[in-house]
């Protein structure tokens, strides 16, 4: 599990920027829930879903984005 966090490994530029789109894209899906269901008795259970799945789909899509770029042999 370390060497998903911590890797030596150097990204592309285009990596990088994919990867900080997907969470600013994350940050404002979020933000547009808390002004519209802030109300909701279930929101605080919403708001815990939403964030695991979202890093279950940063997980996956960082496969794809490593398997898309990875540099030739």
């Amino acid at each position: 599990m370390a060497k998903l966090w911590l890797t030596d490994r150097v990204y592309s530029v285009w990596e990088y920027l994919i990867r900080i789109a997907y969470w600013v894209a994350v940050i404002f899906i979020s933000s547009l829930y808390l002004q519209h269901y802030s109300e909701q008795n279930w929101f605080k259970m919403g708001l815990i879903l939403g964030s695991i799945l979202s890093v279950v789909v940063f997980l996956g899509f960082a496969r794809i984005l490593d398997h898309l770029f990875k540099p030739p042999k």
